[in-house]
């Protein structure tokens, strides 16, 4: 019905890091350990691999799943959910590459060279509001770690109560760091 058939559609940026991606948005079905805002590693993806060669990437299973997950051993859950074909796409915004815009289905041989023309038009017309979205993720999480801070720095200053301060600090820095326990 619509121009790119896919079963399960999702868009995945890179962490700040650059270990990482994340994946920022999916429609269709959910896949175990995949979802909004759930970091993955890069290492054994398909998407470490378009990002590493900015080439879309087109796969059926008529190809062997044994082969994809030799090559892409973090594809298992994907191709475990019942995935037997695939169209993934680079987002890349001033000859950088952020991202991939992946579009999958349930049968085999699905995607057409006509498919993945209107794959890679669709990511290099979202790729630039994607990185726009991955800045503004990063401004506001800069600006919750200088509030933090300067919480940290007032309650510092306030009081004598080294009690007190130590607690304040302790639960603004678990804000930031997750932890356990923390020694001062």
């Amino acid at each position: 019905a619509g121009l790119i058939p896919w079963d399960r559609i999702a868009v995945g940026t890179v962490d700040q890091a650059g270990t990482g991606f994340v994946e920022r948005y999916s429609g269709g079905p959910r896949i175990e350990g995949r979802g909004p805002d759930r970091r993955l590693p890069l290492e054994g993806s398909v998407t470490r691999h378009i990002l590493e060669t900015r080439e879309t990437l087109v796969w059926s299973d008529a190809n062997g799943a044994s082969d994809l997950t030799e090559q892409f051993p973090a594809a298992a859950p994907i191709l475990e959910s019942g995935v037997r074909s695939f169209v993934a796409v680079p987002l890349v915004v001033s000859d950088r590459p952020s991202g991939v815009l992946h579009c999958n289905s349930y049968a085999t041989d699905t995607y057409t060279a006509r498919h993945v023309e209107l794959a890679e038009r669709v990511g290099a017309q979202i790729a630039g509001a994607v990185a726009n979205a991955e800045l503004h993720v990063t401004v506001d999480r800069q600006a919750h770690e200088e509030a933090v801070l300067a919480e940290i720095g007032r309650a510092v200053s306030s009081t004598l109560d080294t009690e007190e301060v130590y607690d304040t600090v302790a639960k603004r820095i678990r804000e930031l760091v997750a932890f356990d326990w923390i020694h001062v």
